[in-house]
């Protein structure tokens, strides 16, 4: 038989089948111990098989009102297509009554599981995989074509309109926003290169799990610190950044998030 036709069996057996029937010992079998669910969201994830079986057996044996099945082989993924009038929602994401899981086998156990709401999007990612995989090490340039040219922030805080008002001590104007001027749900500062967007969280924000670190730099690192303090704003003291910045100092803004800010212009 082909690898195609056993990608077929095993996603059969060991996924649609064994789902029915709640068969979870059959649905392990069939898992790689490092399996990855990316769901619709980035933050919809399993990130391994004690997950996925967890979440698998989560859902209290509720399954969709099937209307149709869609399966399609290509290499060493399979794409499932489900069809039902129930899919209109999953975890806060709208779907139009169906929905794709792009499935990526490797010596007969599923290696990781893709979500997808249309199957053109499934189609492509496979398309895409199989085009990665088919090329020569040689002719895959880690460079695109078309490079990023910006970067910028973009963190969920508690007060959008308190933020504001922190990042305006830092220099910042405000150049875009959204919502309700009373309660805005999102806003775009900027001022010379230096970008930002913050937006209304949805669930409380937690200083103690912010992961990120902002770079800022000033020709006057002394001077931002005597206004910042002038201001009630907590600055650190201006130490040796080496092996980075020579001279930077810490701040904090109002969620939390850890703000370095250097001395620009020098070696």
């Amino acid at each position: 038989m082909s690898r195609r036709h056993d990608n077929l069996e095993l996603v059969l057996t060991g996924w649609i089948d064994a789902r029915r029937r709640r068969d979870l010992e059959t649905i392990e079998r069939y898992l790689h111990p490092d399996v990855v669910w990316q769901g619709l969201r980035p933050d919809l994830v399993c990130a391994d098989r004690d997950a996925v079986l967890d979440n698998v057996g989560s859902s209290d044996g509720w399954l969709p009102d099937v209307s149709g099945i869609e399966l399609h082989a290509d290499g060493d993924q399979v794409m499932l297509g489900v069809h039902s009038p129930d899919l209109i929602e999953i975890a806060g994401e709208s779907l139009d009554g169906e929905i794709y899981d792009v499935f990526t086998i490797s010596d007969g156990l599923i290696v990781r599981m893709d979500e997808y709401r249309t199957r053109e999007d499934a189609l492509d990612a496979m398309q895409a995989r199989l085009a990665q995989t088919a090329a020569p090490a040689e002719v895959l340039q880690r460079t695109p074509p078309a490079p990023v040219e910006d970067l910028i922030p973009f963190v969920h805080v508690a007060d959008v309109e308190r933020s504001i008002a922190f990042y305006e001590l830092l220099g910042f104007a405000v150049s875009t926003t959204h919502g309700p001027s009373d309660r805005l749900g999102w806003a775009a500062l900027a001022h010379q290169q230096a970008k930002v967007m913050v937006a209304r969280a949805d669930s409380p924000v937690d200083p103690r799990g912010q992961g990120v670190l902002f770079y800022l730099y000033t020709p006057d690192l002394a001077a931002l610190q005597a206004h910042m303090r002038a201001h009630g704003q907590p600055a650190g003291a201006i130490r040796d950044g080496t092996p980075g910045p020579r001279h930077e100092m810490r701040l904090r803004d109002p969620d939390g998030y850890v703000l370095m800010v250097a001395q620009l212009d020098e070696d």
